[in-house]
C-alpha cells in the first residue's frame, strides 16, 4: 500500500490541471464546432467500430455535443469532487482516480479523433 500516498500527490498535482484543461479543450471545441457546423454535410458519422470504420451516422447537430462532453469530463476528474464521494489514500479511491483518469483520456481523445475526421469531411 505504499503506492497509494505516491499516487494521491501525482493525482494532486495534475488533477487542478484537468478542470482548466477540461475548460480549455471545451472551449477550443465550440470554435471548432461553429466553425465546422456550416461546412458540414446533413449526415456525420457520430460512430465507429474497433476496427476504426465508421458504422453510425446522425444529422450534423450532433456535433454540438462534443464540447459538453470535454467540459463534463473535465469537471468530473477535480479532486474535489472525487474526494467528496470516496475518503482520501483508500483503495478504492485509487482504483476509482485511475480508472477516471484512463476514462477521460480516451475521451479526450475519442473526440480529438471525431474532430480530424470532420475537418477532412468538411473540406
Amino acid at each position: 500500500m505504499a503506492f497509494i500516498p505516491i499516487f494521491q500527490t501525482f493525482y494532486t498535482k495534475i488533477s487542478a490541471l484537468f478542470l482548466k484543461i477540461g475548460l480549455l479543450l471545451g472551449g477550443l471545441a465550440v470554435l471548432a464546432t461553429l466553425y465546422l457546423y456550416p461546412r458540414l454535410p446533413e449526415i456525420i458519422p457520430t460512430h465507429m467500430s474497433a476496427l476504426g470504420n465508421f458504422d453510425g451516422f446522425d444529422h450534423k447537430q450532433t456535433i454540438f455535443l462534443l464540447p459538453i462532453l470535454l467540459v463534463i469530463s473535465g469537471c468530473i476528474m477535480s479532486l474535489a469532487k472525487m474526494d467528496r464521494y470516496f475518503p482520501k489514500y483508500s483503495f478504492i479511491n485509487v482504483v476509482s482516480k485511475c480508472i477516471w483518469f484512463l476514462l477521460n483520456l480516451v475521451i479526450w481523445f475519442g473526440v480529438l479523433y471525431f474532430y480530424i475526421a470532420y475537418f477532412k469531411i468538411a473540406r
